[in-house]
């Protein structure tokens, strides 16, 4: 699992505020590869100049930590507790060489010439990776994390007295780097996969297992993409407060439930859901408020998914990269569904029951959707 120390902390003042102390029981394992703002500021600068063939990026620096990875070159949470200002000179000249590589003239020439770089937020990426500043202010930040934190032991997952674990999914299943339509995906696995091998790893049957599935009553997606459905006036209608638009992603972007995507993203996760969880249905401002468009089927009869196989990894780059294409063209035919159909509808397409449903931002609103399904 990769680990931003800083933006890690950030979530912690948020729940400190909240009167809650969420260091007491963390714990971080000293083999987790380690995202600094470097890998950050590269990563937004990248997306940026990808202008309009830009794949999606969340521009936390996830895709580029892992190539560091694949490049052999790490930095762990364990080093952080060894003092590792020289490591973090190192990322910090990897990255602005890399990146210099897309501008003529480096980042220093461009961020002076007005093309581009002049302004803000772009400019501010950009020093990042120029300004030795950033790396004493990133090392005294790790300094502080390391003292809020604990290292996890080895087998303390199954240790004693621990009788519930929840592995929790990154991201979504159709942007998985194996069944995610490419370019437009991320670098991990976001199937139920890890977690089965973890637990098998630890002793835990598959039997012991429950495998939830977490969707939204309706389609989203933040950045470049696929998204068939997409109706710019559900933007306005679903206010997004915690996704703004920013300068490397552009807008969070809405769509109308999509049966024929919810269906590949089951087939993909290739494990048996043995419930579901849908959330955001407080949107439709009651059961009855307006009528719900889903997208049960496209105009084209043709199976969009057939190329990709999904009893082999890895994929062809270009059979997914060929059925994204496909699906930024395909035409949604729409059904009319009132209430809480919609709930009926999931549970058909991906042959699981709706365990639970989210009608609102706290806990409270969490609600086993008794009398709503049917």
């Amino acid at each position: 699992m990769l680990v931003s120390p800083i933006a890690m902390m950030c979530e912690g003042e948020v729940l400190e505020q909240m009167g809650l102390n969420p260091w007491a029981r963390t714990m971080v394992s000293r083999d987790c590869p380690v995202v600094t703002p470097f890998h950050g500021a590269a990563n937004r600068l990248r997306e940026w100049y990808r202008g309009a063939g830009r794949h999606g990026s969340c521009g936390m620096g996830i895709g580029e930590t892992r190539s560091d990875m694949e490049q052999g070159f790490q930095l762990r949470i364990g080093d952080l507790q060894k003092g590792c200002r020289d490591a973090l000179y190192e990322v910090q000249r990897r990255k602005r060489e890399e990146i210099e590589t897309l501008f003529m003239g480096g980042l220093d020439g461009l961020m002076s010439s007005g093309r581009g770089l002049s302004q803000p937020p772009m400019w501010d990426w950009a020093d990042v990776l120029v300004n030795e500043d950033h790396v004493d202010a990133t090392y005294n930040e790790y300094r502080r994390f390391m003292q809020l934190v604990a290292l996890e032991n080895d087998g303390v997952i199954g240790a004693p007295g621990i009788d519930r674990i929840i592995f929790e999914g990154a991201q979504g299943v159709l942007i998985d780097e194996r069944f995610g339509f490419h370019p437009h995906t991320t670098w991990t696995n976001t199937t139920a996969d890890n977690a089965i091998s973890l637990a098998n790893t630890l002793g835990i049957p598959r039997s012991d297992l429950a495998i939830w599935g977490v969707t939204r009553a309706y389609m989203a997606r933040h950045g470049a993409g696929p998204l068939p459905t997409e109706d710019p006036m559900l933007a306005g209608a679903f206010p997004e407060v915690h996704n703004l638009r920013n300068d490397w992603q552009g807008p969070m972007r809405k769509g109308w439930p999509d049966l024929v995507l919810l269906a590949y993203a089951g087939r993909a996760l290739r494990a048996k859901l043995d419930g579901l969880v849908v959330t955001h249905l407080d949107q439709w401002s009651g059961p009855d408020a307006w009528p719900w468009p889903v997208c049960h089927r496209y105009e084209s009869e043709i199976d969009l998914f057939r190329g990709i196989s999904l009893q082999s990894d890895p994929n062809s780059l270009l059979i997914r990269e060929f059925v994204g294409r496909q699906l930024t063209q395909a035409v949604p035919l729409y059904m009319q569904t009132t209430g809480y159909q919609i709930l009926a509808l999931l549970e058909a397409v991906l042959n699981t029951t709706v365990e639970l449903v989210s009608v609102g931002p706290t806990a409270r609103e969490k609600l086993h959707p008794v009398g709503l399904v049917r």
